[in-house]
């Protein structure tokens, strides 16, 4: 459901009137006029980072829901039934806001944990199409805002909620008037990361590898991998079915339990010995209290593929032992490099700390 214009006599207004005009056309009733539509919201009204002086661009109204527009657009979402995801778009900074603003807190639990994988995972997105920065986090970095629409839609409504920042990333570059030549680019660089929440909502369950899937395993003994597996559109998600699907070529396919390592949606593989030289495909599933099952790859025929293989270690050298090497006489300007604990300004072009703390080489 996209929504494109919630405030309509204030959208007006700024164009015949007030270019940066924020708020709604209230009449106040003391001359001065509008609502701050985004402090009006129901959860956490009226708290820090909204004003009760009706002259402010944070005004918050005189009530919670008092403006028609955020009364109707709130039974909307809530007629909906079941919303699993809200997604506000603002301007400007290059910021991707998960809840909450009202105050320096964030989401709890697992819930917590799954904004801040989906922030990140929008920001790849974004930085993979245009290699624009958005920094993902919560709404308080910005600033504090109590009343706002995405607050409510997370800690009212219950969804998964964001709010993005567009372009520019300063005022240095525009501000609130981003130059023409950047509307389209901030288009489409932001619809991958849109589209993504549409796919974390439609397979209700995101799974995650924090450390990326690994270039290789070693076959004979498989490094643990980090999997998280965080619920979008699914709550009571059983960490006790939680499992890899292990696919090698000629094989039947294997189950293997993933064990919890922590209550925030975090488990470890740890793989049994592999045959060397193969292609292993892996795919992940964990199951609701309702009884369905989710699965990432999500086709059935999907897996994974990472290298099972013996690496060969042709050098290592830990920078701590000294292997009795030499170093031929040659002239220089400032100085040689020896082994030791660094104990210069850096000058000369050595290393100004001692790396691990040791006190050695």
């Amino acid at each position: 459901h996209v929504i494109p214009v919630t405030n309509p006599d204030g959208y007006v207004w700024s164009w015949d009137e007030n270019r940066l005009w924020r708020k709604n056309r209230r009449d106040n009733g003391d001359g001065s006029f509008g609502v701050d539509l985004n402090r009006n919201w129901s959860f956490q009204w009226g708290g820090q980072g909204a004003s009760e002086n009706p002259s402010s661009a944070i005004y918050r109204g005189t009530g919670p829901f008092s403006e028609p527009e955020s009364t109707v657009l709130s039974q909307y979402i809530l007629d909906l039934g079941d919303v699993a995801a809200h997604l506000d778009v603002h301007s400007y900074g290059q910021l991707i806001l998960s809840p909450f603003g009202y105050d320096f807190v964030e989401p709890e639990g697992i819930t917590g944990r799954t904004h801040l994988v989906l922030g990140r995972n929008f920001a790849d997105y974004i930085a993979e199409v245009s290699g624009a920065i958005y920094d993902p986090g919560p709404a308080w970095g910005l600033y504090l805002a109590s009343g706002t629409c995405s607050d409510w839609a997370h800690g009212g409504a219950g969804a998964i909620s964001f709010t993005f920042e567009l372009r520019p990333a300063n005022a240095n570059e525009g501000g609130f008037v981003l130059p023409p030549e950047a509307i389209e680019p901030t288009a489409t660089e932001n619809r991958e990361a849109f589209l993504d929440l549409c796919r974390a909502v439609a397979a209700a369950v995101r799974f995650n590898l924090p450390d990326g899937l690994p270039p290789f395993l070693v076959a004979s003994d498989p490094e643990p991998i980090a999997v998280f597996a965080l619920p979008v559109a699914s709550a009571d998600l059983l960490p006790a079915t939680a499992t890899a699907l292990v696919s090698v070529p000629g094989q039947d396919v294997q189950s293997v339990p993933l064990s919890p390592t922590d209550d925030l949606g975090g488990y470890a593989l740890a793989l049994p010995p592999l045959p060397c030289g193969r292609m292993i495909g892996l795919a992940f599933e964990i199951q609701s209290a309702d009884g369905l099952t989710y699965r990432h790859p999500t086709a059935p025929e999907e897996f994974l593929p990472v290298l099972a293989t013996e690496p060969t270690v042709l050098f290592a050298d830990d920078a701590e032992t000294d292997p009795g090497w030499t170093v031929e006489d040659v002239e220089v300007t400032s100085g040689t490099w020896e082994r030791g604990v660094p104990a210069h300004d850096g000058s000369r072009g050595d290393p100004i700390r001692d790396a691990d703390n040791s006190g050695s080489a």
